[in-house]
């Protein structure tokens, strides 16, 4: 792994951020799955639901008052858990190639990302989104997103201690 902008074949800290927030996307998805089969689980506080919560509270707090919002309209776990993967699928389609492509529209995607974080936390409090989750996954949640914030500003440090080191 190379934190920096210009890293067309290395992995970069904005590509892990994007990685990760996919793999985070499937927490809550695997929960779907699993009390499509066994409903039991719902009515109990228990490891998977905390697991849930906090893969829940990860995710941009309007991705999630989203998908509430539809699961609210539709009352369908399956609809609300295909929109779940299919949003993962398309950042992923859609940020890779810009990471790796010019080295200005990776900056300036970075920094849309950076805003999209900033705006999150301020929001997400604002609207009391997570507020039903309780503490602990709303913490986990923050700690989630402040290491993705952490990632993109690494690699966005690299590249202006390389702007500096090598100027033309």
């Amino acid at each position: 792994m190379k934190f920096g902008i210009t890293n067309k074949n290395s992995l970069s800290g904005a590509w892990l951020a994007i990685r990760l927030f996919q793999v985070i996307s499937f927490v809550p998805a695997a929960f779907f799955l699993v009390i499509s089969g066994y409903r039991g689980i719902l009515l109990e506080n228990n490891v998977l639901s905390q697991i849930f919560s906090c893969g829940l509270c990860a995710l941009p707090c309007g991705e999630t008052a989203g998908l509430s919002a539809l699961y609210r309209l539709s009352h369908s776990e399956i609809l609300a858990h295909f929109l779940l993967l299919g949003i993962a699928l398309a950042v992923g389609l859609i940020t890779g190639p810009i990471l790796r492509g010019s080295e200005k529209a990776g900056r300036v995607l970075r920094f849309v990302m950076l805003g999209v974080l900033a705006l999150d936390i301020p929001l997400g409090i604002l609207f009391n989104i997570y507020g039903y989750f309780g503490l602990v996954p709303v913490i986990c949640g923050s700690a989630i997103r402040l290491g993705f914030a952490a990632l993109i500003v690494a690699d966005l440090i690299a590249a202006r201690k390389a702007n500096a080191a090598d100027p033309e």
